[in-house]
This record gives C-alpha cells, structure tokens and sequence, in this order.
C-alpha cells in the first residue's frame, strides 16, 4: 500500500501543489518551460509508475470496504467511454472543449467514478477515490470559465470515433496488459 500512496501523493500531489503554489511559473522562468515540461512529465511518470505497481501489488490483499453493484461494471464501461473521448476532446477545438472548458478533469473524474462503481476493494477507493476527489478540487481551483460558443464540428466527431477506437484497444488489449485482467 505504501507504494501507491506514494505514487498519489507524486502524481497527485505533484499536479495540485503547481495550481497552489505559483511554483511553475517560477521554475519555468529559471529554466524554460520545455525544461520544465520535460523535468515534469519525469516526476508524474515516477509518481505514475509507482501508483501502478502499488496498486498492483495491494489489490490481491485489499479487503472490501463495499460491494459493488451488479450493474457497475456496465456503469463502468459507459464512464470510461466518456472519459477517453473528453480527454481526446481536450486537444480539439471543438463543441464538447469549449462546453466543458476543462474535459480532461471531466474525463478524470468520470473515468474515476466508473472504477468506484466496479471495484469496492480498499486499493481501488483509495487510486480512484483520490483520482475524484483530487479532479473535483482541482476544478474547484480553476474557478468559473469562460465558454466559447463553438459550433459542433468534426473535431467533435473524431474525438467520438477516435475515443471509441482507444476504449476498445484499452478493454481487449491494454488493460490485460498493464492490470493482469480484460476490462470487458
């Protein structure tokens, strides 16, 4: 369990103390900010990796703090669905970004309810959970938005399509891979 509370606090914590601290802007301003991206992306690759093994290795022992319904594994696929296509969308100007402004912290905390609805072992309501509670805060933090009124476009249509193709790789191909098990 250590390790994946080490990994939260790496990744997560990492994230949130750049939004509270104004500690990008300095470092950026003594190093650059591909530097900076670059040292970064290390540090939540770091936090990232150990997460993962953490969870990996404290799943097999959790005990459950709830159980799941039956029908949160289907609640489950819907929410990751989503989440992949408001992540892609985060990178298109289209319709869904300028609603949203912030679809990657929607994705997130979608892709995270999802798992919480699926899993009620105490490994996956401390990853999830965390993941939640750190996107609703960091939401929070980024105060009101400003929308753009932006038409529905192709962008749109390609986060969809391309989000659906990502999921399924995800479900039959890469989940098994990195978490031992099929998503579907």
């Amino acid at each position: 369990m250590e390790k994946l509370v080490l990994g939260l606090v790496i990744f997560l914590g990492g994230h949130l103390a750049l939004r509270l601290t104004g500690l990008r802007e300095k470092v950026e301003a003594k190093i650059g900010k591909m530097p900076f991206k670059g040292l970064f992306a290390l540090v939540a690759l770091v936090g990232f990796v150990l997460l993962i093994m953490g969870y990996a290795a404290y799943r097999p022992t959790a005990h459950d703090l709830y159980t799941a319904p039956s029908w949160g594994k289907y609640a489950n696929y819907l929410l990751t669905l989503v989440s992949i296509i408001l992540f892609l969308a985060s990178y298109m100007a289209g319709k869904i970004k300028a609603t949203l402004v912030h679809p990657q912290l929607a994705g997130v905390k979608a892709w995270a309810l999802g798992h919480l609805l699926a899993n009620g072992d105490a490994a996956s309501v401390i990853l999830f959970g965390s993941f939640l509670a750190w996107a609703i805060v960091t939401r929070i933090l980024y105060g009101k938005a400003t929308r753009e009124n932006v038409a529905w476009n192709r962008r749109d249509e390609g986060a969809i399509a391309f989000g659906i193709l990502v999921w399924v790789a995800i479900g039959y191909k890469l989940h098994p891979i990195l978490f031992g098990a099929s998503a579907f």
